[in-house]
């Protein structure tokens, strides 16, 4: 029995993004405001850095309803490959961006970024850029438990299982809607 327990796999928990680092990131002086609005568009779109390095200002796009959306074609998997309503808040900051972003190699230019956050989020943490994903996935699902699907669609993940979507990124559901849930089973006696 021991030796089994010695070749289950352990999975890092990785952490989210609280309220205060978000709001510590998005007001730190990087000394040049793009890193601002990358971070922004990251917590913001649920993008991977590799997919908004990737973006052309041909990828920004505006439907028959007049919603701006990115139209991202140069994803990590098939299902990657999607289209992502621009948010509200960052949508003056997309449209007055020149993309691509950056005419360093992914690679640098990844490291560049993280570089910056690390400026703000202890890099001993097990936070890093992609926690901006984690973050928006979480909060979609939080706030949409019944809509899954749409958001698996937005974030590029396959629509077979709800696992990743949930537990690796999500953290499961917050305490609140959990609550709610619960406290809805109604019987009659």
């Amino acid at each position: 029995v021991e030796s089994m327990k010695k070749l289950k796999e352990k999975k890092l928990e990785k952490e989210n993004f609280t309220k205060e680092d978000i709001k510590n990131i998005f007001e730190y002086d990087y000394q040049n405001e793009i890193y601002n609005n990358i971070f922004k568009i990251l917590a913001h779109s649920g993008m991977r850095i590799s997919e908004l390095f990737n973006l052309t200002s041909t990828d920004i796009k505006k439907d028959e309803n007049d919603i701006y959306y990115f139209n991202v074609v140069d994803a990590k998997t098939e299902s990657g490959n999607r289209r992502i309503p621009i948010h509200k808040e960052i949508l003056s900051i997309v449209l007055d961006i020149k993309f691509p972003i950056s005419t360093k190699t992914s690679n640098a230019f990844n490291k560049e970024i993280l570089a910056r956050l690390y400026k703000v989020i202890d890099k001993k943490s097990t936070k890093s850029l992609h926690t901006f994903r984690a973050n928006f996935i979480g909060e979609c699902i939080n706030n949409y438990p019944s809509s899954i699907e749409a958001i698996q669609d937005i974030s590029g993940h396959s629509q077979g299982s709800k696992d990743i979507t949930i537990n690796t990124y999500a953290k499961g559901f917050k305490m609140k809607l959990k609550k709610e849930i619960v406290d809805s089973v109604f019987y009659w006696f």
